[in-house]
């Protein structure tokens, strides 16, 4: 019943002006952010994660730039993120207030050695395995390769580096996000203390 609740209240995007000058442009971002959630799925992902938020408490969208969506152009990508796939400094209650952010995830081999390489391959991911829950599918697991990405705070900006084992597949050169924020956002039902969980 909760589910069905929440999906008969899906959020309307309702932009306030911040100032009498900034009401045209409210106007305009309330007329486009639903064509951007839309081009999303947003509402799928928002469906998913009620799901989750309802058996665990809190569920976690990660919001993220996709270089290869709109045919090269590059778009926004909203995902459902799962809490044993994060890790972030102890003792805090918003995830922004952490000096780090670990994101650890399983690629399929074949796109991991088309992407960087089948030198990188070897011994990446050794020593550290991401949890799971029982009924994961293990044969799957087995052709895939673990890969963390590591978002850092640096001079108020956001920073990228991603790596899988010994080796780093990825840095960013300069700042990733400018608005210094981590691109994973806690939806908390049930908060508890030092946690942003």
């Amino acid at each position: 019943n909760k589910h069905a609740d929440a999906m008969d209240n899906y959020p309307d995007i309702n932009i306030l002006p911040r100032e009498a000058g900034d009401q045209a442009e409210a106007k305009r971002l309330t007329d486009i952010l639903p064509c951007v959630l839309e081009l999303c799925d947003f509402k799928d992902v928002y469906a998913q994660n009620w799901w989750y938020k309802l058996k665990n408490g809190t569920a976690v969208y990660g919001v993220f730039w996709n270089s290869g969506l709109q045919n090269g152009l590059g778009d926004i990508e909203i995902k459902k993120i799962d809490l044993l796939n994060l890790a972030w400094q102890p003792g805090i209650t918003d995830i922004q207030d952490s000096k780090y952010v670990f994101y650890s995830y399983y690629m399929d081999k074949d796109e991991f050695v088309k992407r960087y390489g089948k030198k990188k391959l070897t011994q990446a991911g050794d020593g550290y395995e991401l949890k799971t829950y029982g009924n994961k599918n293990l044969d799957r697991m087995e052709q895939s390769v673990l890969v963390v990405d590591c978002y850092y705070k640096d001079d108020g900006a956001i920073y990228l580096t991603k790596f899988s084992g010994e080796h780093v597949l990825e840095q960013s050169g300069g700042p990733l996000y400018d608005h210094g924020l981590y691109p994973f956002v806690f939806d908390v039902m049930y908060p508890n203390e030092d946690t942003p969980a």
